[in-house]
């Protein structure tokens, strides 16, 4: 695996810090060097979701807007006889998947040893924990409805396209997640195309929408 660094999240360290850091929203494109199916593939995700000790809330599935319980995508098993309540099951995932729902995956970095060093670029640069989520919605299919998130987000597209919307910050940090309409935002101020190798740095409490199109991507949050 490549040994990605920090300036390849964000170009020039000093404008970032000084231009973008909390303020504004940091396109570039083709910015990872390689193959940035080495950072995380649909085929390593395929291949954790075969082992038996995934369970939740590593593994979530949000299908039209909304959660989908735990229990219409695990089951039981014995090991060493203790039952384990929540094992996912592959084939629930991929018929929700199928369905039009998007998978989401929490915290890999500590399921997935070249994230956990991947994460700790971020973490030793700007002094905080840093998680990644990685995301897998159907082709024309949203995720989730318009929001922010209390948190920093380096979006880095890994298959796939994905179209995104922002509207530029508020004047006021506000605290946590909220979700919004589309007559609430009014007209984005930026829409740009995802494409494998390319980075979205947002600021904490940026407004964001995720219209269809998409294959897999990773989001760290710091």
């Amino acid at each position: 695996m490549y040994d990605f660094t920090f300036e390849d999240l964000v170009g020039d360290e000093k404008v970032f810090f000084a231009e973008y850091f909390d303020k504004k929203p940091l396109l570039r494109k083709n910015a990872m060097p390689g193959d940035v199916r080495d950072i995380l593939s649909v085929r390593k995700l395929d291949e954790l979701l075969h082992m038996e000790s995934i369970r939740p809330p590593y593994i979530k599935v949000n299908h039209n807007g909304s959660g989908v319980p735990e229990k219409g995508y695990t089951r039981s098993v014995v090991v060493q006889g203790v039952n384990i309540t929540d094992t996912v099951v592959p084939e629930k995932i991929y018929e929700l998947f199928r369905a039009g729902a998007t998978v989401t995956w929490c915290s890999l970095n500590q399921i997935v040893p070249e994230l956990r060093d991947f994460t700790r670029v971020i973490s030793d640069k700007m002094a905080v924990r840093t998680d990644v989520v990685g995301f897998m919605t159907p082709t024309k299919k949203r995720g989730y409805l318009p929001h922010h998130d209390p948190v920093d987000l380096f979006i880095v597209q890994l298959e796939g396209t994905k179209r995104w919307k922002l509207w530029d910050l508020p004047a006021q940090r506000e605290g946590d997640n909220a979700s919004y309409t589309d007559e609430e935002l009014g007209e984005p101020a930026i829409e740009v195309l995802l494409e494998p190798g390319d980075v979205l740095y947002l600021p904490y409490n940026t407004r964001t929408r995720r219209p269809p199109r998409t294959r897999c991507r990773c989001i760290c949050r710091s």
